[in-house]
């Protein structure tokens, strides 16, 4: 593969729910964000051009840092940490002032996927550090996309086969190809929730219907285009691991949770845009066009 064909974007969301300049945990980011980005810098091809981090600058949020002249703690950290990398633009920190009450927001998700798009990225990585993620695995991914004409890769992380959820690219670590997030003008605002969506699933009782927004987009797509788009896993044989363990007792609740209601919400995503057709259907048609590697 010629590496001067791609221009891979990374986007990246992050925060630190309330964080100022002189309470910002510097040794919780360096575990949780930085040694993950230097992995990727030292592991990468050509391929990877730029490194968009989305921070929550939300003052309504519960997840908003304080901005100190203009920059959220997580920039100015950015900075001490990669300096050469930010004046150089190749690690980009944004702020989003309109995150939300979801700590997977669609708006930060969006503005970042918006500014690889104007930046020229042929395809936008959306990336949770948490997930393992190292230069070898990018490149499996656009070569697994080149090979069988994938609009879409994603990297099965440990036990993936537990559900369906997690045998389908998620944006924890998903590759989008431009043509698939201009089809669908990136990712569906309403996949934050509402108080008034709701569904009932089994042991939490009503949970909103929110996230899964990277399901949802390849639904839509489907209306745009009148058909599924190829996609595809990388990874069966060597998944990715989960980082949990710097979350606190709050956000590993919360994590618990979605994982919880992934299915269901993935199950209702199809009844809402698909009425009259039976589900199963729906699904061996999704899977039909998969390609595991």
């Amino acid at each position: 593969m010629q590496d001067s064909k791609y221009s891979v974007h990374v986007v990246v969301r992050s925060f630190e729910a309330g964080a100022t300049r002189e309470t910002f945990n510097y040794e919780k980011f360096r575990k949780s964000r930085v040694e993950p980005i230097r992995r990727l810098l030292r592991t990468a091809s050509s391929q990877l051009k730029k490194i968009i981090v989305v921070v929550c600058a939300d003052s309504q949020s519960r997840y908003g840092e304080i901005l100190f002249d203009g920059f959220t703690p997580t920039a100015l950290a950015l900075r001490d940490e990669f300096p050469d990398e930010v004046s150089g633009g190749f690690i980009l920190p944004i702020t989003c002032v309109d995150w939300g009450q979801n700590v997977g927001s669609v708006n930060a998700l969006n503005l970042g996927i918006n500014m690889a798009l104007v930046e020229g990225a042929t395809h936008v990585l959306s990336w949770s550090p948490r997930m393992g993620l190292d230069g070898s695995m990018i490149t499996q991914m656009l070569d697994h996309s080149n090979r069988h004409c994938l609009e879409l890769v994603g990297y099965f992380r440990e036990r993936w086969y537990g559900s369906i959820s997690t045998m389908f690219a998620q944006n924890t670590c998903a590759l989008w190809s431009k043509h698939f997030l201009a089809a669908t003008e990136g990712m569906n605002r309403e996949c934050e929730g509402s108080e008034e969506r709701n569904i009932l699933v089994e042991g939490l009782g009503q949970v909103p219907i929110a996230g899964m927004e990277d399901f949802d987009a390849y639904l839509r797509y489907r209306f745009i285009r009148n058909l599924f788009p190829r996609w595809g896993m990388c990874g069966m044989n060597s998944p990715l691991k989960e980082e949990l363990g710097h979350k606190v007792e709050r956000e590993l609740q919360e994590h618990k949770i979605k994982v919880a209601r992934q299915e269901a919400v993935m199950r209702e995503y199809i009844r809402l845009m698909f009425p009259h057709q039976d589900q199963e259907k729906i699904l061996d048609e999704i899977m039909a066009q998969a390609y595991y590697a």
